[in-house]
């Protein structure tokens, strides 16, 4: 083997170890926002609960749901309460009293980015292919009109 085809395998090489650091690296950040956001709900759901005196809410156990975070999809465990009163719906804490919403705040914000000056398809490439981000077109749409107003 040649020494320049050499220095072009090292180069190969190189570029294999720096995408699987930085998708292990996605991965546990993503771990730790699973984490963070489950306590978070487990916390408010808690201080609902406890504090109803009037019993205004039934726990219906947990549910999982997806959020779009600015390094990827994380699916977590909330828990679901229910309204006692006839016309009650499900009460989520961290998306209804937290304000959290299924898309964040720093993903809406990479949307808005990526946005500017090209297609949502090309957008929606560029997510994932930077942060691991797997949004439709019009979710991107949507997040960046979001953040624009």
């Amino acid at each position: 083997m040649a020494p320049q085809e050499k220095v072009r395998n090292y180069s190969e090489e190189f570029k294999h170890f720096e995408e699987g650091v930085a998708e292990r690296h996605r991965r546990q950040m993503l771990e730790e926002l699973r984490v963070k956001l489950e306590e978070m709900d487990s916390r408010v759901s808690k201080e609902l609960l406890s504090a109803d005196s009037e019993q205004l809410y039934l726990d219906k156990g947990y549910v999982r749901r997806k959020i779009q975070t600015s390094v990827g999809a994380v699916w977590i465990r909330v828990k679901r309460l229910k309204r006692r009163e006839a016309q009650g719906g499900s009460l989520y804490a961290l998306f209804d009293v937290c304000g959290l919403e299924q898309t964040t705040e720093r993903a809406r914000e990479h949307c808005t980015q990526i946005a500017v000056g090209q297609s949502y398809a090309m957008s929606r490439e560029t997510l994932k292919r930077l942060s691991g981000m797997e949004m439709s077109r019009m979710e991107i749409r949507r997040a960046s009109c979001r953040e624009r107003v």
